[in-house]
């Protein structure tokens, strides 16, 4: 996979379409959904900069992603925790962890990819959904 700057809104956009694909297309709910939500402007990506990002994406699942059932792509969870890795801030890590959350249920139906991936994402970010743990929460947490 491709790299892009920690926090860009490629980087968030790539997180927000390999949730999109997880369950192997692309729904025409969940693209009025990211319209409603008025997604791409949250994020700061122009229409054309997205479907850019959502083709690269494409073309790197299809070098790098896990082949399930017929043709079906899937991204590895280990390269989904690098894509993860970009995203540092906090308060985009929250956004986003909202954005999924109500993307994946959109279509009426959520496939266990994308229940799974989500669940990868609020754990690699320390998300619960009452928000995002800081790391002086968590180790009086495990203490």
């Amino acid at each position: 996979m491709r790299n892009y700057p920690a926090n860009s809104p490629e980087a968030m956009a790539r997180i927000v379409i390999a949730i999109l694909l997880a369950d192997g297309s692309l729904d025409v709910s969940e693209i009025e959904r990211v319209d409603r939500q008025h997604l791409r402007d949250a994020i700061g990506i122009s229409e054309a900069d997205f479907e850019r990002v959502l083709h690269e994406y494409c073309d790197d699942l299809e070098a790098t992603g896990e082949c399930s059932g017929g043709l079906q792509r899937k991204l590895d969870l280990d390269v989904f925790a690098l894509l993860l890795s970009q995203i540092t801030d906090d308060a985009i890590r929250l956004r986003l962890t909202s954005f999924i959350i109500d993307l994946i249920s959109v279509d009426g139906d959520i496939c266990p990819h994308e229940l799974a991936m989500t669940g990868y994402v609020m754990a690699n970010w320390g998300a619960e959904l009452a928000g995002l743990q800081s790391d002086k929460a968590k180790s009086v947490k495990e203490a």
